[in-house]
């Protein structure tokens, strides 16, 4: 562009400069009130933070007086205790009181005189008459005077009881609940009569001896052999039982 020349008019270029600085002042004006409103929340954020500090600083703190502070007392259960039973003081015992010694009087000797001797008289004695002991003879007959005994294979009719005694059963044996079977052999003549007992087989000596008394008190018929009477060897059982 060419300079104005002297008496020309310069409004189109003035004209021309007024939009550019309206858009300078707005940017402006724009950049300050960004800026102001940024300072303004900085300081807003300060305030509130510089709020709560002070409130938080405002509250009370918890102070503890270590000097008048009192632990917890522990409750402590109190035991009920008896009360302490009277003590009665025992009685003082009487003190026996001391016997008073007499004196022995020395004691006079006496005279002892001689004591005769009195002889008792006799009393007549009694004849004491003892009865007469009936003693039962039992006939022993050594075995060399009986005659010798026929075997009972050769017998045609064996002995039989006349009659049998019946054994008396021992007392303490009863008395104890024990029975037994004595086994006897007893020699029988050619009349029937009981010359000898043997004990074969032994149940003790009060059953022995029961039974052997029981034998002896029996009677027999006689043993035959061909008709004729004969002495015999007999094997019997003698019973104990309880009824």
């Amino acid at each position: 562009m060419s300079a104005n020349q002297p008496g020309q008019k310069a409004w189109p270029l003035q004209q021309m400069k007024s939009p550019l600085n309206n858009r300078w002042l707005q940017a402006t004006v724009s950049l300050f009130a960004g800026l102001f409103v940024t300072i303004s929340l900085l300081l807003s954020v300060q305030l509130i933070s510089a709020n709560q500090k002070i409130t938080q600083d405002e509250q009370p703190l918890l102070v503890v007086d270590l000097v008048n502070w009192k632990p917890a007392q522990k409750i402590v259960e109190k035991k009920q205790v008896p009360p302490p039973q009277k003590m009665t003081p025992p009685k003082p015992k009487k003190q026996p009181k001391p016997v008073k010694k007499e004196a022995i009087k020395p004691v006079e000797k006496i005279a002892l005189n001689p004591v005769k001797k009195v002889e008792p008289e006799a009393k007549p004695t009694k004849e004491v008459l003892s009865e007469p002991v009936i003693e039962k003879k039992l006939e022993t007959v050594t075995e060399e005077a009986l005659p010798t005994p026929v075997p009972i294979f050769q017998l045609s009719d064996m002995p039989q009881y006349l009659h049998k005694e019946t054994p008396v059963y021992p007392s303490a044996m009863r008395t104890l609940g024990k029975t037994a079977t004595v086994k006897l052999e007893a020699y029988i003549d050619k009349k029937g009569k009981v010359r000898r007992v043997t004990i074969i087989e032994s149940a003790g000596k009060e059953f022995d001896q029961a039974a052997k008394k029981a034998i002896w008190a029996s009677t027999f018929s006689p043993a035959k052999s061909n008709g004729k009477a004969v002495a015999v060897l007999l094997r019997l059982p003698v019973k104990f039982n309880l009824r």
